[in-house]
């Protein structure tokens, strides 16, 4: 699981009375809505925030109305960009407006094969699996390739930008070095191993 602390930190500056205590359980809970695919829509994210409504309010003492669970829910989704992001199917991460102008079903999943190092990433296309081995690693990115047969094109190097402490964002780019806009950009967390974010 990617780390909280950069949510738990945009929740705590929404100034709704809310306790530290209060906004770490509240998190939580919608992390683990988001885990369970709960989240990809208006209408599953109005779902989860009943959910997330009667948690709360089971939790702790005082009473949470659902506005104001769905005002926070909406305010950290537009606050947070990496936030947003993760409110996709759990190890799925990308720009779908993008994606689906360019393909159909298109994203990039964690996997952790274990078996060697340097580690391989699973991308999927339509549903089908392909692999890609990272080409290095270093201090603060990593580059790999895509086949050349999944992109239609010579292969892209994929540079992945420290963009905070929490989270790093991976950009393709062309041999000319421009970036790629039709592809998506990944967000996982710089700490965690491949099998934890997957």
């Amino acid at each position: 699981m990617p780390k909280t602390r950069r949510m738990r930190s945009e929740a705590n500056k929404i100034n709704d009375g809310w306790s530290h205590e209060e906004n770490t359980r509240f998190i939580d809970l919608l992390l683990e809505e988001a885990n369970a695919g709960n989240c990809n829509d208006v209408a599953t994210l109005t779902a989860s925030c009943h959910r997330i409504q009667a948690a709360m309010n089971s939790h702790f003492p005082r009473r949470f109305s659902l506005p104001a669970v769905k005002k926070k829910v909406e305010w950290l989704r537009h606050r947070n960009k990496v936030f947003d992001k993760f409110l996709h199917t759990p190890g799925v991460w990308y720009d779908k407006e993008k994606c689906e102008s360019h393909v159909n079903s298109f994203y990039w999943r964690f996997v952790d094969h274990k078996v060697e190092t340097p580690l391989f990433r699973e991308f999927r296309l339509n549903g089908n699996p392909y692999h890609v081995k990272l080409a290095a690693i270093f201090d603060d990115h990593e580059v790999a390739t895509l086949p050349k047969d999944l992109t239609g094109s010579p292969e892209w190097p994929i540079h992945i930008r420290d963009d905070s402490d929490d989270e790093m964002a991976v950009v393709p780019y062309d041999e000319s070095g421009s970036s790629v806009p039709a592809l998506p950009i990944l967000l996982f967390d710089s700490g965690s191993t491949l099998s934890d974010v997957d």
